[in-house]
């Protein structure tokens, strides 16, 4: 697998201190890595600190980890999006949640520093009607009343 270091479009790899093992990386398959193709990207994580990785979504996504690992939200960071994906299970199976009526351009996805909080914040952008200029939004995400026992 051929992953992405920060070239400034796409997300760099990622991985928490509170969150052993995870790692989250823009990337493909293939014989090298496919630059100035983002059709061919996907977006992978490791469980086992790099030894294996698992395809999680189809293009390229912002991503951050919560919960000592146990919540991991994404959303596309090349294309306008209503809905985040999240997981509560390390990626082994992933929810979507509407966000906006409005595409958003997500630009990031943060949490608190220590990364183990169930609160994230999205900042993005959205275009309105007859004007060029874009409109910053920021939309907070608490997932405490939506995780399972």
């Amino acid at each position: 697998m051929h992953i992405y270091s920060s070239n400034g479009i796409f997300p760099p790899p990622y991985s928490q201190e509170s969150a052993i093992g995870i790692i989250i990386a823009v990337g493909n398959i293939g014989r090298q890595l496919e630059r100035n193709r983002p059709d061919r990207l996907s977006t992978y994580m490791s469980r086992d600190g790099g030894l294996n990785w698992y395809e999680v979504k189809k293009g390229s996504n912002i991503y951050e980890i919560g919960d000592h690992g146990g919540l991991i939200v994404m959303a596309p960071n090349l294309e306008p999006t209503r809905e985040i994906s999240y997981t509560w299970n390390e990626g082994k199976t992933w929810h979507t949640m509407e966000i906006s009526k409005t595409p958003l351009d997500i630009t990031n996805i943060i949490i608190e520093p220590d990364s183990i909080s169930q609160e994230f914040v999205v900042y993005g952008n959205y275009y309105e009607t007859n004007n060029p200029e874009p409109v910053g939004v920021v939309v907070t995400l608490d997932f405490k009343d939506l995780h399972e026992p």
